[in-house]
């Protein structure tokens, strides 16, 4: 999954990313990256060379 928020190809919403890969929601989805990753997909998105 996190090779989907850093794609630049993949120019989804990390909702939609969210959906694709299983999880509720965006808000799920972000807390479990938290977890995982101290951080949230946009932070990590954005801290990998990728912006929405």
């Amino acid at each position: 999954m996190a090779r989907s928020l850093t794609n630049r190809a993949d120019t989804r919403a990390i909702a939609d990313i969210a959906a694709a890969w299983g999880f509720y929601d965006g808000p799920h989805l972000s807390r479990l990256f938290r977890e995982r990753f101290s951080c949230t997909p946009s932070e990590y998105r954005a801290s990998h060379g990728r912006a929405d």
